[in-house]
C-alpha cells in the first residue's frame, strides 16, 4: 500500500496488533495496535538480523516526517 493520510486514518484496529508497509518508502511501516494507536517505524536488517526503531505516532509526525527520517 502506498501511504496517504487518507489511507492511514482508514486503518481500523483488529484484535491483535498489525503492521502495514508503504511502497513508496522502502522499509516504511504503520503498526496499528488493538486501541487503534497507529505509529511510524523503520525495520531494516543489519548483520543478518531484522531491527525495528519506531519514529513517532501518527497523527503527531505526519506522512512527510515519517519519510523524511526513513530516507536518511
Amino acid at each position: 500500500m502506498r501511504f496517504t493520510d487518507t489511507s492511514i486514518r482508514a486503518l481500523k484496529p483488529k484484535t491483535s496488533r498489525y503492521e502495514v508497509a508503504d511502497h513508496g518508502c522502502p522499509g516504511l511501516r504503520i503498526r496499528v495496535g488493538k486501541t487503534g494507536i497507529k505509529t511510524f517505524c523503520v525495520s531494516y536488517r543489519r548483520k543478518n538480523r531484522l531491527h525495528r526503531k519506531t519514529l513517532g505516532r501518527f497523527p503527531d509526525m505526519s506522512l512527510a516526517e515519517a519519510r523524511e527520517t526513513c530516507a536518511r
